[in-house]
């Protein structure tokens, strides 16, 4: 064996430390949200699907990132390399045999279009085009980082998401009686407050599988763990490195905790209870302490109980802009000056201030 067959041989490794899809699909729920630690395969896996799906069924595909300067175009650069780069290594494309192209956002093998390339954030542009042959929608890096990332979350991304599907998919379902389009989230577990787990009320949860409803459509939630695949991480370079520290947190012990913990603080016995809140059938009490104020579930009905407009009762009052407590709250989740007593209160909050938002 010479020099330069040793430097291009691949060491296979064990594919059980991998991700694999199979068993997502196996639901035959349409939209997915796929979680895991990083590194285990997700994003090779779905681009693997692409193209298989393509070369067999010649079935097309849409591959999303939020922005296009800075996520988008790099991976489309030169004829789509490094999107392509992981593909080529495990001989999942052939150069010999496919030749490939950008042109616009359009990605073609020998001429023919496999798939499309689009940037979330510019997505209503793309309305008029035709995605007949798109059986599948795979949005990559859907979750950010928030304390190591200078891209920011869309503001109003669950709506151009909810628009590129409809886009794609044009109700083909409903109208001609064809499977649904498959719309797949990977992200990377960083913290459970975003935009997707308000959106569609994701609360943390055991297991693999869980399914959860927004309006009437189901979505499965992924929560992918590989313990063969995290010993290895762990015993890695990367990984020893940061052993014991608050990285290894996200980088290697597949736990979300980017913010989660933020806020989170008993109330001092001396606080005074203002008002009582209630959001989706349970009570909160909001208490100060003179600077700063904390939410606990325990509360007193002998205090007023405000709620959002929705949930409006006789008995309750309503939460609305021209709102003493609305202003209130709102002023102190900006100043950071709001304190939960547990991760479920503060995710539940975190809801109702999303809501109340909305409804101004």
């Amino acid at each position: 064996m010479d020099t330069q067959e040793k430097s291009t041989m691949q060491i296979k490794p064990d594919q059980k430390i991998y991700y694999k899809k199979d068993q997502a699909l196996s639901y035959n729920i349409p939209k997915i949200i796929v979680l895991s630690e990083r590194g285990p395969g997700k994003t090779f896996e779905y681009k693997k699907w692409c193209l298989e799906d393509y070369f067999k069924n010649e079935n097309q595909f849409v591959w999303v990132r939020r922005k296009d300067d800075h996520e988008l175009k790099p991976l489309v650069r030169n004829n789509a390399d490094n999107w392509l780069n992981d593909m080529r290594m495990n001989g999942i494309i052939d150069d010999s045999k496919y030749r490939v192209r950008m042109e616009g956002e359009q990605f073609l093998i020998n001429g023919e279009t496999a798939g499309h390339f689009i940037p979330l954030s510019a997505s209503l542009g793309y309305k008029g085009n035709n995605y007949d042959k798109v059986t599948k929608i795979i949005f990559d890096e859907c979750l950010l980082n928030p304390a190591g990332s200078s891209i920011r979350y869309l503001p109003n991304e669950m709506y151009l998401l909810d628009n590129l599907y409809e886009t794609v998919n044009r109700s083909r379902d409903a109208i001609l009686g064809k499977p649904p389009v498959k719309l797949v989230l990977l992200g990377n577990k960083e913290t459970i407050f975003n935009p997707y787990f308000a959106e569609i009320r994701i609360t943390p949860f055991e297991g693999r599988f869980k399914t959860f409803k927004r309006g009437d459509s189901k979505w499965l939630v992924e929560n992918y763990q590989n313990e063969l695949f995290h010993q290895k991480k762990m015993a890695s370079e990367s990984g020893k490195g940061v052993t014991g520290t608050k990285s290894a947190a996200s980088m290697l012990e597949n736990e979300f905790w980017e913010g989660d913990f933020y806020n989170i603080k008993q109330r001092p016995s001396f606080a005074q209870l203002e008002i009582n809140l209630k959001f989706e059938g349970r009570y909160y009490g909001l208490w100060r302490d003179g600077t700063f104020y904390y939410i606990s579930d325990k509360y007193n009905l002998e205090k007023d109980t405000y709620v959002k407009l929705s949930e409006q009762t006789h008995e309750t009052l309503c939460l609305h802009k021209k709102n003493r407590y609305y202003k209130q709250i709102m002023d102190l989740y900006q100043m950071n000056l709001l304190f939960y007593e547990s991760i479920q209160i503060k995710h539940n909050m975190l809801l109702l201030i999303n809501d109340l938002k909305r409804s101004v």
